[in-house]
């Protein structure tokens, strides 16, 4: 492998609750604007729950400019235009793949493509066999009760068979790839709320490698469905006053939210080479499993504070060197209190520098999409050398001695990490620098 290659990213899409491009996106996330409602979800025509979400709004595929090979496979596919995964997809792709000016033959190249989701297709067939479920025992007991079990088994896949094979991840993966033309390396990651960090190293170890100029990265998230919900709150980790307040002293949990991202990252000669903007550079990452609970992190492991040592010593730079840092910033009273005792380990207590913003109060928790959704908002703000303020910490927990970015900040931003600490102890560090050279 090649590390005298170096990465940029040169085309940037997202789809959130703060807009359907990304200059709305970021004149929303200056003025603080939230597209926090209450989402209602309901089996049949009763209503099952009701809680706050930051949900995509305005978002009409038609009004895309989607190429033609799009709406192929949206077509190829029986709930293409019902399959929300999907349509963020390639939504966010097509305005990543747009922003970068990219050009290649779309019948033969090298171009590749990672993307990242939780569990695509879930949630909508999960709707779909409560609600079959539900009417079927209470509006047509008799015909199943006739039934042996085996027949009612088999009566259910008959129904929902197609559905279950689509859901499969290679199916996005192959989906995407044929709507844009792309023949490289592909992969599917699901290392919970960190798979978007892990699929940019993914990606920029197969461009080091020389197997591909360019690799296409997407991570979504449709999270919205009641389940999901009342699973957090069960367990006390849902905000339900639909306010996530990282690192705050009344902290109290998660608030959901759905959309996508996508970038472009590209070997940099190719990049300049064909004269395309560049956002930043992808100087190295990070990674650990700590393999411990599946919620709670072990708040005496060093696994987290491994995966930010060795971001650092792989980007080849020193934590005086970072301006700004992006942590996870989950809202919980475990996660928080880790990831702000790593944060102190390597830049000691209440530390100036770097400045420290978190962005999940703006968009929600994204699940499986987080890390790379944040990551645009992260460059962005490394763009344009200003930083967005942490929403809704007003009073900041004095016992995790980290000092949190309150007021919208303008300054010189080089050097830009994000952070991410998914469940089950998926822990991933991305570290970004402006292109100067």
């Amino acid at each position: 492998m090649n590390h005298d290659r170096r990465i940029v990213i040169t085309g940037m899409g997202t789809l959130c609750s703060l807009g359907t491009d990304k200059n709305a996106v970021w004149q929303n996330l200056l003025s603080g604007k939230t597209n926090l409602q209450m989402h209602t979800q309901s089996i049949g025509n009763e209503e099952w729950g009701s809680y706050p979400v930051h949900k995509v709004s305005g978002f009409h595929p038609q009004k895309m400019n989607l190429p033609s090979t799009v709406w192929d496979v949206l077509r190829s596919k029986r709930d293409g235009m019902e399959n929300t995964d999907l349509l963020y997809f390639l939504s966010v792709v097509h305005l990543a793949l747009g922003d970068s000016g990219l050009s290649y033959d779309h019948k033969d190249n090298r171009i590749g493509l990672v993307i990242t989701h939780e569990n695509p297709g879930v949630d909508k067939l999960l709707t779909q066999l409560l609600e079959f479920a539900v009417d079927s025992i209470k509006d047509t007991p008799l015909p199943l009760r006739k039934m042996s079990k085996p027949q009612i088994a088999d009566h259910v896949i008959r129904r929902f068979g197609q559905n279950v094979y689509e859901m499969q991840t290679f199916v996005y993966l192959f989906l995407i790839a044929k709507a844009f033309g792309l023949h490289g390396y592909s992969l599917f990651i699901n290392n919970a709320c960190a798979s978007g960090l892990f699929a940019l190293e993914a990606a920029a170890q197969r461009i080091r490698a020389g197997d591909s100029p360019a690799v296409v990265v997407a991570a979504g998230d449709n999270p919205l469905f009641v389940t999901k919900y009342l699973w957090f709150k069960r367990m006390g980790l849902y905000a339900n006053d639909g306010l996530m307040k990282p690192f705050a002293k009344n902290r109290n949990g998660i608030v959901l939210g759905d959309g996508a991202a996508a970038v472009v990252m590209e070997e940099r000669n190719h990049a300049i080479e064909r004269g395309a903007r560049v956002y930043a550079k992808y100087l190295g990452g990070g990674f650990s499993l700590e393999g411990g609970h599946i919620v709670k992190p072990n708040q005496r492991s060093r696994h987290y504070h491994r995966a930010l040592t060795d971001a650092l010593r792989n980007a080849g730079i020193t934590p005086e060197e970072i301006d700004l840092l992006c942590p996870h910033g989950v809202a919980t009273k475990p996660g928080d209190l880790y990831e702000a005792r790593v944060i102190t380990d390597i830049f000691g207590l209440c530390p100036k520098r770097p400045l420290i913003t978190a962005f999940k109060p703006y968009v929600g928790h994204n699940l499986g999409g987080c890390a790379l959704m944040e990551t645009i908002l992260l460059l962005l703000s490394l763009c344009h050398n200003t930083v967005p303020p942490t929403l809704n910490c007003d009073e900041p927990d004095p016992k995790l001695k980290i000092e949190l970015v309150r007021e919208l900040t303008r300054t010189e931003i080089r050097t830009a990490v994000k952070m991410s600490n998914g469940f089950a102890g998926y822990n991933g560090v991305a570290v970004f620098r402006k292109d100067a050279n």
